[in-house]
């Protein structure tokens, strides 16, 4: 059976993105800046743009509910 093999493959693929992904972020903390703030900016760039927008509209809604 060739499955085993393909989960395999999946999974070291995987381990690999997230290896980058800790390199990656271990750069932009060493350069200075907040690892939770880029991770958000990611999360925004990558959706859609429409979404994005109707994200900020709730946000600014709660945020004027709250009196921020």
């Amino acid at each position: 059976l060739h499955y085993p093999l393909r989960r395999q493959r999946q999974m070291c693929i995987r381990d690999r993105a997230q290896e980058e992904r800790k390199e990656v972020y271990a750069e932009v903390k060493a350069m200075g800046f907040d690892t939770a703030i880029v991770r958000k900016i990611v999360k925004l760039r990558a959706m859609d743009p429409a979404e994005r927008h109707e994200a900020d509209i709730m946000l600014d809604l709660y945020r004027s509910a709250a009196g921020i």
